[in-house]
């Protein structure tokens, strides 16, 4: 038998967030620099064959999807990398003295403290989903790094995953001398890792398995040196969270990692053009019964259905042919319907909101000529929800414009003038503005107290704005000069955003 800790300092149970029960603060409240509230030590005892981790539970019928996206995770690299990775020699925590364990420890605290300042600069009492000044698509998901670390040092996966972000995030921020065979190493040896504690896990799953997978997905968005292998981390996060279903991700430690893998995992089901599970209405309402749900989460509501449409158009054929016709207007008109949701949520944020979204300021010279006008927001939410936002209706203009043309060369120019007057009462900014609104918001996200958590955000908005302009360089070649800045700052900074 083993004692697990019942209650939770009032700050955490307030913000609803897990609390290690450290004396006199807890560690939630020591990294936030915010008062601890205290608490009462209430024990409960459950047998040491239950779960170690409230919600653990055994996946042995889904046993196949992890070890898949383990030997995904080992192929994703190239040779050079396996080779790096068979040559490591993992040094466990087992049998070290005790000066060693304890700098062990130390360091792992001071890596974990590094990656939570990084991502959420702002000190707030409110919990990720309402905390305007964090950042959702990177950052929610690290606040459950201390609570792990108190209780989870022996884990050898997870201590290596979290020194891979670290070090990878220190390498840029703060320009030390690690060369990039150095920093692949490190991530080739948490590779190693990782693939051996999912063998032994037998298709068991914890807690500490998808915080681990979920460092190396972010190593993998901040610094993508190993093209599309962040898809292979939050994929296999996502094999897991389909495996147990959404009732599990409703609170505590599970619920913080939801709010993280799930902008992740709605991406990468956009660029792979393969529906998901997110789309399912449990998924949109279970894990946040009871919990504050913050514009992006909302926003990604909308948006889980996109990727089961780019899934039907790109299995569809040819659009030309008499015999896809029906098939075509249909999956017109469904995305019209998304765009309409879309644009539902933009009316939702502009009513509901007591001031300005975003306005146009002189640009502060970090990314663009500082004599160009740029687009500012009241925080970092807001910021990173309505740039995805574009985004997210830049995709579906683009799939819809392109199935109309197809429609009218089957029915006729009479076709046409229906779909133009229908797509016109909606009320549209050509697709180029749009992308220009994402282009001109970089200045914001590109601050030098936003560090890499906030361009890092931008990796598939940016991504997707530039390939507009890509599409008719002979056109959009102002645009291209003009944003070619952007390019060679981010490029400064280390950062280099995959090709999608």
């Amino acid at each position: 038998m083993r004692a697990k800790r019942r209650n939770v300092c009032q700050v955490c149970r307030s913000r609803k967030l897990a609390c290690d029960g450290k004396q006199p603060a807890c560690s939630q409240c020591i990294l936030r620099r915010i008062p601890c509230s205290g608490y009462r030590q209430e024990f409960v005892f459950v047998s040491q064959a239950s779960s170690d981790i409230e919600n653990q539970a055994e996946l042995k019928d889904k046993s196949k999807k992890v070890s898949g996206y383990q030997k995904k995770a080992l192929n994703n690299s190239n040779d050079d990398h396996a080779r790096l990775t068979r040559s490591s020699q993992p040094a466990s925590l087992n049998g070290m003295g005790t000066q060693l364990e304890a700098r062990r420890c130390y360091e792992l605290d001071d890596d974990i403290q590094f990656i939570v300042q990084h991502y959420a600069p702002v000190n707030s009492n409110v919990p990720a989903e309402s905390n305007t000044f964090h950042n959702q698509i990177c950052g929610a998901w690290v606040e459950v790094l201390p609570l792990l670390s108190t209780t989870r040092r022996n884990k050898q996966f997870l201590l290596s995953a979290v020194k891979t972000l670290a070090t990878a995030l220190r390498h840029h921020n703060l320009g030390n001398e690690l060369c990039q065979h150095q920093i692949l190493k490190i991530y080739c040896d948490s590779l190693g890792h990782m693939g051996k504690a999912l063998t032994e896990a037998r298709g068991a799953f914890h807690i500490e398995h998808s915080t681990a997978i979920m460092c190396l997905a972010v190593t993998d968005v901040m610094i993508p040196t190993w093209e599309s292998s962040w898809m292979t981390h939050v994929n296999g996060v996502g094999d897991i969270a389909e495996s147990l279903g959404p009732e599990p991700f409703s609170s505590g430690i599970l619920h913080a990692l939801f709010i993280g893998f799930r902008p992740l995992l709605l991406i990468s089901s956009i660029l792979n053009r393969r529906k998901t599970f997110l789309a399912r209405e449990e998924w949109t309402t279970t894990p946040f019964r009871g919990q504050p749900v913050s514009m992006m989460q909302l926003l990604l509501n909308k948006a889980s259905e996109l990727p089961a449409l780019l899934e039907r158009y790109y299995d569809m054929g040819d659009l030309a042919e008499a015999s896809n016709f029906v098939a075509v207007k249909r999956l017109w008109k469904d995305f019209q319907n998304i765009l309409r949701s879309l644009r539902e949520w933009e009316l939702m944020l502009h009513s509901q909101a007591p001031s300005p979204l975003f306005w146009s300021r002189p640009n502060p010279g970090n990314s663009l000529p500082s004599d160009v006008n740029v687009l500012w927001f009241p925080n970092i939410m807001t910021a990173n929800s309505l740039t995805y936002y574009w985004a997210f209706e830049i995709v579906a203009r683009e799939h819809l414009s392109i199935l109309g043309r197809a429609i009218t060369t089957t029915m006729g120019n009479g076709q046409q003038a229906s779909l133009q007057t229908l797509s016109e009462s909606t009320g549209e900014k050509p697709v180029a503005a749009l992308a220009e609104m994402i282009c001109d918001s970089m200045s914001y996200l590109m601050q030098p107290e936003m560090g890499l958590y906030g361009p890092g955000s931008a990796f598939f908005t940016l991504t997707t704005a530039i390939r507009v302009f890509q599409s008719e360089q002979d056109h959009y070649s102002f645009q291209l000069s003009r944003y070619q800045p952007i390019v060679d700052r981010l490029v400064s900074i280390g950062i280099h955003f995959p090709r999608i």
